[in-house]
């Protein structure tokens, strides 16, 4: 068997195997995993396009974006970005808002700059309190205050892991 130094160096692609050994396994029994499995995880990306008539009712209908993850378990965001795919017609500006089903304050927030976009626009979204959550408790998408006109779709990609507590 050649010496690890001297194999190839390249550039891994997500379907390509990794040799690792089974920890939990007293014989450590050699096995294989895949580039994406390992860099995905326990985390997840969820995308959530949002109709123009959604977003005009967020106030009042929130959104979920992640459905509650069950017993033991918490959802922690690792990010979100809102994409404006600009109609015509801008929102009346507003904070679009990530929270926790039943929290009173959003956890993230983009600010109303998302909403007021007059071209195609992307905005990271940041905290907007110290994040907090309940066990086994759903993400949803709200708006601070409603708004109003606006036609355009608005996707969302939100970045999380659920934890086992």
């Amino acid at each position: 068997m050649p010496i690890v130094y001297t194999y190839p160096t390249v550039t891994p692609a997500s379907d390509d195997l990794l040799l690792l050994s089974d920890a939990s396994d007293s014989r450590k029994i050699t096995k294989s995993a895949t580039i994406s499995s390992v860099l995905g995880l326990g985390i997840d990306t969820k995308r959530v396009v949002v109709s123009s008539a959604e977003i005009l009712a967020l106030h009042t209908t929130p959104i979920e974006l992640i459905p509650a993850p069950g017993a033991n378990k918490i959802i922690q965001i690792l990010s979100a970005m809102a994409y404006v795919d600009f109609n015509s017609v801008i929102y009346v500006k507003r904070n679009l808002e990530l929270i926790y089903t039943g929290a009173t304050k959003a956890t993230f927030e983009w600010t109303n700059a998302v909403l007021s976009a007059n071209l195609d626009y992307a905005q990271y979204a940041k905290f907007a309190t110290l994040p907090s959550a309940e066990v086994n408790t759903a993400v949803q998408l709200s708006i601070d205050t409603a708004t109003a006109n606006g036609d355009s779709p608005i996707t969302i990609y939100i970045t999380y892991k659920t934890l086992d507590v």
